[in-house]
């Protein structure tokens, strides 16, 4: 126990990992257990990494000592966010995530995706959905028409309504016309088909299209999985 302790303890960046490492190859060792949780107390760095090794019931003793020891902390290490994002919605309360992010506004630039997704977990899609928008916004379509008969384009997209392409070409053409359900109807289908994984422009368009529906939730998902 000593000396993984002491590995732990010389291991900077990689702390968090060698820790799990060290509870794994400790755990048959006798009083491991009572070792390692008087360990963490002393070390508010790692509560989270060892909430997440434990049930529910443990594990939110050890989530609320660190949300007093280092949720307001400037100093946070990138392990510890990362165990935030991971417990918070496990152990804790969306007002413990709210609190958190006033206090660290500035990560919302890197980490609006984690953010997003803990407050779809809430179900609090419309803060989920502004957060988004806000650094995703709704894809145009392609400067310029494209001169190929709007019926040979639909015959294509029936014959294969995988050509990415032309379904662009469609459904552009469609919204010139002033179709635009069937535009829109024609971007959705991509974006959905789960054999291939669309184009971010498709996956960008849906999710728009989904909220102007009312499909907030599946417009909150399809947005978080564009890339």
């Amino acid at each position: 126990l000593a000396y993984w302790q002491q590995a732990v303890d010389r291991g900077t960046f990689h702390r968090s990992e060698i820790f799990t490492t060290a509870m794994s190859e400790t755990q048959d060792i006798p009083d491991a257990a009572g070792a390692w949780a008087r360990y963490v107390e002393s070390n508010p760095r790692l509560l989270l990494v060892y909430a997440g090794l434990l049930p529910d019931e443990t594990a939110r003793y050890y989530y609320t000592r660190w949300v007093e020891e280092r949720g307001t902390a400037t100093d946070l290490e990138a392990s510890e966010v990362e165990a935030f994002y991971k417990q918070v919605a496990r152990l804790g309360k969306q007002a413990d995530f709210d609190a958190w992010a006033e206090r660290n506004a500035a990560r919302e630039e890197t980490d609006f995706r984690h953010w997003a997704n803990l407050l779809h977990q809430w179900g609090d899609e419309p803060h989920a959905w502004e957060l988004l928008t806000r650094r995703i916004p709704e894809p145009g379509y392609p400067e310029g028409l494209v001169s190929v008969d709007k019926v040979q384009l639909e015959t294509k997209w029936r014959l294969a309504p995988e050509n990415v392409m032309n379904a662009q070409q469609l459904a552009q053409l469609l919204h010139h016309y002033g179709e635009v359900t069937q535009s829109e109807d024609v971007v959705l289908a991509v974006a959905e088909q789960t054999k291939t994984l669309p184009p971010p422009w498709f996956t960008r368009k849906a999710a728009y299209i989904q909220s102007r529906r009312g499909q907030h939730a599946a417009a909150v998902t399809t947005l978080l999985a564009s890339k």
